[in-house]
């Protein structure tokens, strides 16, 4: 059950934001994500019944690649014309007067450089929807904790697969874990915020760093704590 999977992985991640949030609070925001995910998830499939096309914005990122695969498999039993407008790697930054690299759509800052780059929608023919959702197939009979790209292949590995390099942006002197995640995801750029405080828990609880200044900010997030390798 995709909805109900994505829902509970989201309530769920609360746990990494917030230091004394209850599972009566994850619960309830579990409640909410499933219902909003639902009712966006009707309004989709009442375009498909509908008969529209699709335009679908792919980052080159896995979680991207992933729901390009997924959605060609959903869509075995519709006859909708789909497109994908592929992120560049790049866009213009009028600030800069110049390109700057950029691979990911929800990154984009500047709307009339999408605007161009969406002209360029490229349809997907039928041989290349089968070959996506069989790929889809493999996906879910690997069922890997963790998906990632490489050499523009998925690639499933383990959860620990990037805790090594979680650890190389900690230090023996003192850091915020926020800094220390901004870091990493300026680099790693695509992965989820919430998988990166996850893993910085669990390397915690491994004894490979330690909280030397345990606080949270105005709103409970403990974030702010500082943290350094034990």
């Amino acid at each position: 059950d995709l909805i109900e999977q994505k829902a509970r992985k989201e309530a769920e991640y609360l746990k990494y934001f917030y230091k004394d949030v209850t599972e009566e609070e994850i619960e309830e925001e579990y409640e909410n994500l499933k219902e909003e995910i639902i009712k966006k998830f009707n309004i989709f499939k009442n375009f498909l019944e509908k008969g529209h096309e699709i335009r679908l914005w792919v980052s080159n990122c896995a979680e991207d690649r992933c729901g390009l695969f997924w959605l060609c498999k959903y869509l075995e039993n519709y006859s909708n014309k789909l497109y994908i407008v592929t992120c560049p790697g790049f866009e213009y930054d009028p600030n800069e007067d110049k390109l700057v690299e950029n691979r990911n759509w929800a990154a984009f800052g500047n709307p009339y450089f999408v605007d161009e780059c969406s002209k360029d929608a490229m349809l997907v023919y039928d041989d290349e929807r089968k070959l996506y959702a069989e790929l889809w197939d493999k996906i879910i009979d690997e069922n890997a904790l963790l998906r990632i790209l490489v050499n523009d292949i998925i690639v499933g590995v383990e959860e620990d697969f990037f805790d090594d390099i979680i650890l190389d942006f900690v230090d023996n002197i003192p850091k915020t874990q926020r800094a220390v995640m901004g870091k990493f995801l300026g680099k790693w750029f695509g992965l989820n915020v919430s998988f990166v405080s996850k893993r910085i828990e669990h390397l915690i609880s491994e004894n490979k760093i330690k909280v030397c200044e345990d606080v949270v900010d105005d709103y409970g997030c403990y974030w702010v704590r500082k943290i350094v390798r034990s």
